[in-house]
């Protein structure tokens, strides 16, 4: 089983999204074909599960939780317009912890986004395979700004 490298090293610092639903359906936008969705959280709604059941991957790579305690729920989504746009319709009803506490997204075998505790408006990060130019029209459509990521 493959396991996916966590983002240690981000290039990119992004201000939280202001519309869970609008950061969602337009990942499309900011990462390409053939990358995947994580979700992961202890209170995840039951239709959420349901519909993330049934678009999970036959196999999927092991990741690092970020959740210790309880044991999370973990979905894996590819990435497209229809799953992210059916997935973004659940925002506007649901508080953020019903769709995922974190949310994370790789392409092989490397994260290549992390958003750590969604409901807590912190900044999310974007590895170096993000562009310039990918970020910078995703965060046109969401309102989010950016800036190169700095250690703190």
């Amino acid at each position: 089983m493959t396991t996916v490298r966590r983002l240690l090293q981000p290039a990119w610092e992004v201000t939280p999204p202001r519309d869970l639903g609008a950061f969602i359906r337009n990942l499309p936008h900011l990462l390409p074909e053939g990358t995947f969705l994580v979700l992961e959280g202890g209170s995840i709604a039951e239709e959420v599960q349901e519909f993330l059941r049934g678009h999970q991957p036959p196999s999927v790579p092991e990741i690092a939780l970020d959740t210790i305690w309880p044991k999370p729920e973990v979905f894996h989504l590819a990435i497209g317009p229809e799953t992210m746009n059916a997935l973004s319709a659940f925002a506007p009803t649901l508080a953020s912890p019903e769709i995922a506490d974190h949310i994370k997204a790789y392409r092989d075998d490397q994260e290549v986004l992390a958003m750590y505790d969604v409901s807590c408006h912190d900044p999310w990060l974007a590895a170096a395979t993000v562009t310039e130019e990918r970020l910078t029209e995703f965060c046109r459509i969401t309102g989010c700004q950016f800036r190169p990521y700095q250690k703190k």
